[in-house]
């Protein structure tokens, strides 16, 4: 052709990322605007899943008993089952980002940490260019409270922060 010669591109290096925030599967919904801001930015996308780990502490004194929502069971609180509980949900949103970036064709990693909310979040989003969090619209028991502990972090951000309800789209 003329003399010139097809160079081939390389792909850009990912050169933001885009932190998003689960602490429960209520929180799923925030994944379609992540996902949708890192394909259209060309960001990595990066699930933070927090143990919280009062919620763990709690589960080892065995003074509460367990309510699964998905199976309907009462059970006691027991750290044990308490720590099958939340590994299950941390894979069920694993899958589910997965399903959603691969869609996209947008890079991503998943990252499970038991922590405090607010001190997490903080730590995450000094790597990141933007943080995605939900904010439950129902008001009930630990609800409220990752609610509160989102809320917080929030407030003592240095990066930007994307609050989403459910059933909000980009």
């Amino acid at each position: 052709r003329d003399g010139v010669t097809a160079m081939a591109t390389e792909p850009k290096p990912v050169s933001h990322r885009i932190v998003v925030a689960f602490d429960s599967m209520a929180a799923v919904h925030a994944l379609e605007a992540a996902t949708e801001l890192a394909a259209r930015l060309q960001a990595e996308l990066e699930g933070l899943f927090v143990e919280d780990e009062n919620l763990m502490r709690i589960a080892e004194l065995k003074l509460g008993r367990v309510y699964d929502a998905l199976s309907g069971r009462h059970e006691s609180a027991s750290a044990a089952a308490m720590a099958q509980m939340v590994r299950g949900e941390a894979a069920r949103i694993r899958q589910a980002m997965a399903a959603q970036a691969a869609r996209a064709h947008v890079a991503h990693r998943f990252r499970i940490v038991r922590g405090m909310l607010e001190r997490e979040l903080a730590a995450a989003a000094e790597a990141a260019d933007l943080v995605v969090l939900s904010l439950a619209s129902r008001a009930v028991g630990a609800r409220v409270r990752a609610d509160i502990a989102w809320i917080t972090a929030v407030e003592h951000a240095l990066k930007p922060v994307l609050v989403i309800r459910p059933g909000v789209r980009l």
